[in-house]
């Protein structure tokens, strides 16, 4: 069961790798503008990794995109304590985080002199504990994701507000969602996976985990198929915990980005979720350390209706390193032939 407590700092040992991180997605489809808020507090090393992302079709690498500001930063002294807000923090960079109702609303503000931004974020549902699912045995995620933090959950919103960048200024007013995890990063066995999601209304939408079982040393990457393993259908205002089904991408890039990507899950409640996803821009997210994403606004059918949401389709760095090299090296070849 998730509280409102644990959107503040929980008890925790002193494991080096713990972590207690936050992610915010919103998108201006007229302008295939995509944006996040993401934060990753270390409470036991003194540092947060937090700031806001911006892109569009114009850039897509984290140094040529519309705007990328994630930077780390010393943790003021008593902010990580237990009990302290995950969501409550401001930085030098000029971005100020407030959880205002926890579990419902949250303001980000960030204020730099070529970019400024102005954003809520309100809850149109419960948040979704990935516990309900049998595939995560007693973990917030199923089995091969733990490495990600060992609670997790998900929920749908609305983010509204507008974002100044370029002297244009920008209205945000999109469906969205948010997750939050907390425990040990380790990020030391998982190879490959996504994070894709969409809503087409406040009673229609889906996050969905899926990640490879293959030996990522030896992962195809193209022409397979990755196990749904947890993540939620909302329908009809009915939501129900995916527990089974697979994800594929029909037909990737040049550069491995996925281009049409399908999902089919079966929930809880017996329902199947069946979508065919397209992005409308791309972003090389490199800054993790410890993996590499092919992040984009996409644009999903599912269920006969429209809605818009992401692929989130990552790798561990050594293992997208390969993928990455392959593949160039595959469209070089057939350049020049």
């Amino acid at each position: 069961m998730i509280h409102p407590h644990d959107d503040y700092f929980h008890e925790r040992g002193d494991d080096m790798r713990w972590n207690e991180s936050g992610w915010f997605g919103f998108y201006e489809p007229e302008r295939n503008l995509s944006g996040a808020v993401y934060t990753h507090h270390r409470p036991n090393r003194g540092y947060v990794w937090a700031g806001l992302v911006l892109w569009d079709p114009t850039g897509e690498e984290v140094y040529d995109c519309l705007w990328n500001d994630f930077t780390v930063h010393p943790m003021p002294e008593g902010t990580q304590d237990v009990g302290q807000g995950v969501f409550d923090y401001q930085l030098d960079t000029g971005l100020v985080v407030q959880n205002l109702d926890s579990m419902k609303h949250y303001r980000f503000t960030y204020d730099n002199p070529e970019c400024q931004a102005e954003l809520n974020w309100t809850a149109f549902m419960t948040p979704h504990d990935s516990k309900d699912s049998p595939e995560t045995k007693g973990g917030g995620f199923q089995e091969g994701w733990q490495d990600w933090g060992s609670h997790h959950f998900e929920q749908g919103g609305r983010m509204t507000g507008q974002i100044t960048i370029g002297g244009q200024t920008i209205t945000i007013d999109c469906l969205s969602g948010r997750d939050r995890s907390w425990g040990p990063h380790r990020q030391t066995k998982l190879g490959r996976g996504d994070f894709p999601w969409a809503f087409a209304s406040e009673q229609h939408g889906f996050i969905v985990h899926a990640v490879s079982d293959l030996d990522p040393h030896t992962d195809p990457f193209f022409g397979t198929a990755e196990p749904v393993g947890t993540g939620f259908y909302l329908k009809d205002g009915q939501v129900g915990t995916l527990v089974s089904g697979e994800r594929k991408v029909l037909e990737r890039g040049h550069d491995g980005r996925p281009l049409v990507t399908t999902i089919e899950a079966t929930d809880t409640l017996g329902r199947t979720l069946q979508a065919i996803g397209r992005p409308r821009n791309n972003l090389n997210f490199s800054n993790f350390s410890e993996s590499y994403w092919f992040w984009a606004l996409t644009e999903w059918e599912f269920d006969g209706v429209t809605g818009y949401g992401e692929i989130l389709d990552f790798y561990s760095q050594q293992y997208s390193r390969r993928l990455i090299r392959e593949v160039k090296a595959k469209h070089r070849t057939a350049v020049t032939a």
